[in-house]
């Protein structure tokens, strides 16, 4: 807009806007590129507060849960008998409380998190989207839905085999 203004003559919905907006004082066309700039930055800096507001609650949340399966299972294995610390390494219960959550944590629920607070914001703009052309939002989810669907069978094999390995080396590293 800021290297040709006569795009707002020629385009009619921004022309229904600054009418509206001549009612509140911007009476030009100066004044209403002026205004666009502030709306943008103040649209910009509210996403950036916003977003910065969904982390720490994210984190917090992950955080919080950590905390509560950690001590979770640090209670279960204290409440065992006497012939269960017998039979057992210490290192398998710093396994199982430290490593096998913060494995947890980082690898199923901090992504689980994120795909259900991103999987908002993707209905949100599906849903903006089905409104100004449904044809083309409909033909764009199909094509990225396919595709995610054969990378995810395609990398499932070698998925299972990694974790099993994980699993393996992670029981190796603390005997």
């Amino acid at each position: 807009l800021l290297s040709n203004p006569d795009i707002l003559e020629q385009n009619k919905k921004m022309l229904i806007i600054l009418e509206f907006l001549g009612n509140f004082g911007l009476s030009n066309m100066a004044e209403f590129l002026i205004f666009l700039g502030f709306s943008s930055f103040a649209i910009v800096f509210s996403v950036s507060i916003y977003r910065a507001f969904a982390i720490y609650k994210i984190n917090n949340f992950v955080e919080m849960n950590r905390h509560i399966i950690s001590s979770e299972l640090l209670n279960n294995i204290i409440q065992q008998h006497y012939e269960y610390f017998i039979t057992k390494h210490s290192s398998e219960f710093q396994k199982s409380i430290l490593s096998e959550v913060d494995q947890f944590i980082s690898q199923i629920l901090r992504p689980f998190v994120l795909m259900c607070s991103h999987l908002i914001l993707i209905i949100t703009i599906a849903i903006f989207l089905m409104i100004v052309d449904p044809y083309l939002t409909v033909s764009i989810f199909l094509f990225f839905g396919i595709l995610y669907f054969l990378i995810s069978f395609g990398a499932k094999p070698f998925l299972v085999k990694f974790g099993t390995e994980r699993t393996s080396a992670n029981a190796l590293r603390f005997k």
